[in-house]
């Protein structure tokens, strides 16, 4: 996924609301292969960190999806806010949740200046955020401030390696346009970088690998996973359909594109 980091952007076009982020989840759920969905196994670290009776907070909530997903199975005495950059991206969280919505505490905040009080939650989750803080040791120094001395963070990002095949397809096509955000956000924040990040705040940090890959059947979905990460309107749109046409050959003589995927989950604390 891409990293964009420019406030004005992330609020205007990027993440106003979830429709792009959606795209990019849409591709995941067609499309992988694992032995358990990724937000299922996410909440079995959650509820294995946490006890029956936990203040949680999630920054960055994006759809709500880890609990939308979960539904069946958060703990009744749960207390949990959603925070996101985006009023948008809240507004259509609350719609995903659905029935239970109202159980949450939902606000906009921006990670890097949270408005909690020290040692507020026992947990704090930030799953594929960090790498678009625009001052990662400061949003990751906030994360730290409010959990309890005896806390947890869960942080799932990236590594290096993650939809490199979309990568190199999408740079053949446009190898120099900056109209897409390619560049790696592990970069950033990555599997291979975030324990070193995550150290100047925690003593202990464990990370735990998420086993998957993609097998992309349809051309469509993929497409539109790509132009999600679009920054210019004037993109060429010849070249749009050239990348089209060389994803659906590959699919059409192999059966499906294989991507694959590098993600992992960083459990901190101390």
């Amino acid at each position: 996924m891409p990293r964009f980091t420019n406030a004005d952007y992330l609020q205007q076009q990027q993440y106003q609301n979830s429709s792009n982020l959606g795209a990019r989840i849409r591709l995941h759920q067609l499309f992988t292969v694992a032995p358990k969905d990724i937000h299922r196994w996410a909440f079995e670290m959650l509820l294995a960190c946490s006890g029956s009776q936990s203040n949680i907070l999630e920054a960055g909530c994006g759809r709500g999806d880890l609990w939308a997903k979960n539904t069946d199975r958060i703990p009744a005495n749960w207390q949990v806010t959603l925070t996101d950059f985006s009023a948008g991206m809240l507004e259509d969280a609350r719609k995903n949740i659905g029935d239970i919505a109202t159980r949450f505490t939902m606000q906009q905040a921006d990670v890097q200046q949270l408005a909690f009080d020290d040692a507020s939650f026992d947990t704090v989750i930030a799953n594929y955020m960090l790498y678009h803080v625009p001052n990662i040791p400061q949003g990751i120094a906030e994360l730290r401030r409010v959990l309890k001395p005896s806390g947890t963070l869960h942080a799932f990002t990236n590594g290096q390696n993650h939809m490199h095949e979309l990568t190199e397809l999408v740079r053949e096509f446009f190898p120099t346009d900056d109209a897409f955000a390619v560049d790696s956000a592990a970069n950033y924040f990555g599997l291979e970088n975030g324990a070193d990040l995550l150290k100047t705040a925690f003593s202990d940090v464990v990370m735990l690998r998420y086993e998957s890959h993609l097998q992309v059947t349809e051309t469509q979905p993929l497409m539109d996973y790509v132009t999600s990460m679009i920054r210019l309107v004037d993109v060429d749109a010849k070249r749009l359909d050239a990348l089209h046409d060389k994803i659906a050959a590959h699919i059409a003589e192999k059966g499906f594109l294989h991507i694959t995927k590098d993600s992992g989950l960083f459990v901190a604390r101390g």
